[in-house]
């Protein structure tokens, strides 16, 4: 594996960083398979209502509910409800399907060029729990860098599990911009504030079961990419929990001794 050296790193690092400070017309992440998201949500917040309704008519405890269709209450305010050319991009979560608005209002997004650098496969397990802490001493005693990335990703995954979105922002930069990745292709960026609102009403929304990092590929000794799944419920469909996966892909940087999130991705597959 060629390791571009540390010098060279910052300097690549230091010019992606700066890259990231103009905004631009966001173009080119509207896909058209993206135009059934709108009523795959409608469908989903009706049947929840109809649901609710019955609960009513044979007496449930669920007579204080009341869906407006066309409205989600949650920490992030510039979510969108349908399509109009120019005016909203495919949010984050769109691939949990009717979870939230499938949109989000394109004066939030962020279009910066990008050219990511080809990564190299690293065969290395990526994380082992001993109770409450992680026991590197198996696999990482000669890798350094595989401890202190595996460190990082295991942060990523107790967030998830926990609900805990301030272990999740300990690994993103203040007032840096995240790219966003659907379906392996970066769509745009958007600000940390937006990341941060629009994970925590994921966090808040989705059942997970399990999130975990299976593979890290590597493009040098500062900057990894780790690919995984998230396993939740979705009563949507027969309302009895059956098990979805979305994959999820998180690039990081190493910036001084620590590992920040620089992109975010979701696929409705896996993505290699």
């Amino acid at each position: 594996m060629s390791i571009t050296n540390r010098s060279e790193s910052r300097t690549r690092i230091q010019d992606r960083s700066e890259q990231r400070t103009s905004k631009v017309s966001p173009a080119g992440a509207y896909r058209k398979d993206y135009e059934d998201l709108a009523q795959i949500w409608r469908s989903r917040r009706e049947t929840t209502e109809s649901r609710r309704d019955s609960n009513r008519d044979h007496g449930g405890s669920h007579t204080n509910v009341n869906i407006n269709i066309n409205f989600f209450s949650g920490s992030y305010r510039y979510y969108a409800y349908d399509y109009r050319a120019g005016y909203a991009y495919p949010s984050l979560y769109c691939y949990y399907y009717g979870f939230f608005p499938p949109y989000i209002y394109s004066h939030r997004v962020y279009y910066i060029h990008r050219v990511f650098p080809a990564v190299v496969y690293v065969e290395i397990p990526i994380i082992v729990f001993r109770d409450n802490y992680v026991d590197y001493d198996s696999y990482y005693s000669n890798g350094w860098r595989y401890r202190s990335v595996a460190s990082a990703v295991g942060d990523i995954e107790h967030a998830w599990e926990r609900g805990d979105i301030d272990l999740l922002m300990d690994h993103v930069r203040r007032g840096d911009k995240i790219d966003i990745s659907l379906k392996g292709e970066y769509a745009y960026s958007v600000d940390s504030e937006d990341y941060r609102d629009m994970t925590l009403d994921a966090m808040k929304n989705i059942d997970t079961v399990s999130f975990e990092f299976y593979d890290v590929k590597w493009h040098d000794s500062r900057e990894a990419v780790a690919y995984g799944k998230h396993v939740y419920y979705d009563e949507f469909d027969s309302g009895n929990g059956d098990r979805k996966t979305v994959y999820v892909k998180y690039r990081l940087e190493k910036s001084g001794a620590e590992w920040y999130i620089t992109e975010v991705g979701t696929s409705p597959y896996e993505l290699y």
